[in-house]
């Protein structure tokens, strides 16, 4: 489960004597994620927080505005393991946003945001408690959607703290 997208931008003629400009994504993330480990439950450290996702800009490139396209894609996931004294279960709702984010040319130049994509993912899986303690998913393969509501020129992305792909391990015990 996942998404890919395709972003396309072309610097007006009028301004190409100085350069053609460049392009990127900023990806912004709010997780919601728990899990059940060895029967307690635990809660990611950073649910419900705004957060850049993995690095600025998306995947750390640029791209020349020269009327080429590219695709890029996002599979979230989350970590299981077959350890009979790990997890029992998980559960993620991860809700994100997505700039196309535009830097005209010439040296005093700063990004604009062209366009936003929102989108989320979901998954629920839980192992069995008997060997050989497989996985299985239970929630529905397409519990993910997306939504592009036209707006031109959305605000531009903010975001405080960062969350990455090796933050696997940072949940704390949940409280009622």
């Amino acid at each position: 489960m996942g998404i890919t997208w395709t972003g396309l931008v072309t610097t007006q003629s009028d301004f190409t004597a100085i350069g053609t400009g460049s392009w990127n994504f900023v990806q912004l993330v709010t997780p919601s994620r728990f899990r059940v480990k060895q029967g307690t439950a635990e809660s990611f450290v950073k649910n419900g927080q705004l957060c850049l996702d993995n690095s600025y800009p998306y995947n750390s490139v640029t791209f020349p505005a020269d009327a080429s396209s590219t695709t890029l894609a996002d599979a979230p996931s989350n970590a299981l393991s077959s350890n009979s004294q790990a997890l029992d279960s998980v559960n993620a709702l991860d809700s994100f946003g997505t700039w196309l984010m535009y830097l005209p040319p010439g040296s005093d130049s700063r990004y604009v945001p062209i366009r936003k994509i929102k989108w989320f993912w979901h998954g629920v899986a839980s192992r069995s408690t008997t060997a050989p303690y497989t996985w299985s998913m239970t929630s529905s393969p397409t519990d993910c959607g997306w939504s592009y509501d036209g707006e031109k020129y959305p605000a531009h992305p903010e975001w405080s703290v960062a969350v990455s792909n090796n933050d696997g391990d940072s949940y704390i015990i949940s409280t009622p």
